[in-house]
């Protein structure tokens, strides 16, 4: 892998892990939005779907 690849790819994985942490930090903020229009679940849901990233992203 190039090193302007190499660089990419490590900006990448770290901005999943950030956006895995903001997520789940605010879980309960995001279902509570999704309550007023849907079934209350969008936070919980985002915040299983990136903790299951972040998980690989330590494979």
């Amino acid at each position: 892998m190039q090193a302007q690849q190499a660089d990419d790819v490590a900006f990448l994985c770290d901005w999943l892990r950030r956006a895995a942490q903001a997520i789940e930090e605010r879980r309960d903020v995001l279902s509570a939005l999704d309550a007023a229009i849907g079934d209350g679940d969008h936070g919980a849901n985002m915040a299983r779907g990136f903790r299951a990233v972040a998980e690989k992203l330590r494979d």
